[in-house]
């Protein structure tokens, strides 16, 4: 265990990280689960939905040596709807999007909702007067060495945090690199598009260059940020796959039985690889194999009916309790399209139980995985097509691609690596 100095820390999430069931929650809650018996942590955790109060208790009974501060951000009256939704402007896309899939086989939406929506393009605008008060009087009671910010809304509390303090961004996804892959995905107006997407990047570069020290999740993340922000502190700090969540691949190596996408709907870039995936490659696959198409995850009714209307042989199986267990005899699809950086959880927990995984080169961005020998690159319908066939039909390779992902996984992305390669990047920015 890495020794050093005993520190306080303040971390500043968009939402509680409980239960630990996707990437973003993952990402705070596994470094933090594994150091808080070496640091003092506070928690400032916004509540937009009324389940985020159930979330927050439960956390609390996990984390007893943890403070964590609320700050309620919705009225009571309100029981099933939120007031505001982080990410309401996917929803207006999706609904775009579906209701023209109704209609036809291949999508081909060019609208520019998305670029014209300046909640999504201009995520800087002001906190609520609730939440900065009470960021105030988590200030005042007491002196932290880090102050530690989550995700590009975070990045304008920069400007009210405390001089004495090593402050870090954590850039868990870039918004503008998001807004460039839509564009370039839907065809939209280039000149436009540019527009919009530097406009964005150079807001929010000007905001991370008034931080002490960057931590992103990919070395690509970090070499472009060195570039654009010259003398700026950047490490790579990738979070990893929690170490109760590690399983060793199961030697039989059967032959899978399904083929699992794992996402939510409400995240834009989800939707697009799922459509995609439906319309070019698909039917292709099931042709040769038969293998249904498990898809996780929160969806609308009005995606589910569109899509099992349209396609064969595929289950909408929502929130999955079990999720590893659903993995088992599997393959998993990352089919991609939108990046933003940062790192794929269903990729890594995929491999980190040795289920083979074919992914879109941006869907693998980051992961430190090789092509043909822990996981497999597959760029267009072809490609994937053909990725699927050549693990279904040979047992040699299909073992020898478990083995190695999940050994990769377990040396490099697993919650305990990755925790102490973080603390050992504290002690260094808290020196300086």
């Amino acid at each position: 265990m890495m020794k050093g100095e005993r520190l306080n820390i303040l971390i500043l999430p968009i939402a509680p990280p409980y239960p630990p069931d996707d990437g973003g929650k993952i990402c705070v809650f596994g470094f933090i689960d594994h150091l808080r018996k070496q640091h003092r942590f506070t928690l400032l955790v916004p509540l937009y939905i009324p389940a985020h109060i159930e979330q927050s208790i439960a956390l609390k009974k996990a984390w007893p040596d943890v403070n964590i501060v609320e700050v309620q951000l919705f009225q009571h009256h309100v029981k099933e709807k939120p007031i505001k939704r982080l990410l309401k402007w996917t929803f207006r896309i999706a609904k775009a999007v579906i209701k023209k899939a109704i209609n036809d086989k291949t999508v081909n939406f060019r609208g520019n909702d998305l670029l014209d929506d300046s909640a999504f393009t201009m995520p800087f605008s002001p906190y609520a007067f609730s939440y900065v008060k009470k960021l105030e009087e988590v200030l005042n009671q007491g002196k932290y060495d880090i102050i530690q910010v989550a995700l590009t809304r975070n990045l304008n509390l920069v400007n009210i945090l405390p001089k004495q303090s090593k402050k870090i961004f954590e850039q868990i996804e870039s918004r503008f690199d998001v807004i460039k892959d839509y564009a370039e995905t839907k065809e939209l107006d280039k000149f436009y598009s540019s527009y919009v997407t530097k406009n964005t990047e150079t807001i929010e570069n000007a905001f991370i260059a008034k931080y002490d020290a960057v931590f992103t999740l990919n070395e690509k993340d970090k070499q472009y940020l060195l570039s654009e922000i010259p003398g700026l502190k950047v490490y790579t700090s990738p979070f990893g796959i929690l170490d109760r969540d590690l399983r060793m691949p199961d030697n039989s190596n059967k032959v899978p039985d399904k083929i699992v996408f794992s996402g939510n709907e409400e995240h834009y870039p989800n939707l697009d690889a799922l459509e995609w995936y439906l319309n070019e490659v698909h039917e292709q696959v099931n042709a040769i194999t038969s293998l249904k198409l498990i898809i996780t995850g929160k969806w609308s009714n009005v995606t589910i009916q569109s899509f099992s209307t349209r396609f064969k042989n595929i289950e909408f199986a929502g929130f999955v309790d079990d999720y590893l267990g659903l993995l088992k005899n599997s393959l998993v699809v990352v089919p991609i399209r939108i990046g933003g950086g940062g790192l794929r959880t269903k990729i890594l927990y995929a491999m980190g139980n040795g289920i083979p995984v074919i992914s879109t080169s941006i869907g693998a961005t980051g992961i430190e995985a090789e092509h043909n020998k822990s996981i497999l690159i597959a760029d267009d319908a072809v490609a994937f097509t053909l990725a699927v066939t050549k693990l279904i039909k040979d047992a040699a390779f299909r073992k020898d691609i478990s083995l190695k992902s999940y050994t990769m996984i377990k040396e490099r992305y697993s919650q305990t690596y990755t925790a102490e390669l973080r603390n050992s990047f504290y002690q260094k920015i808290v020196s300086y």
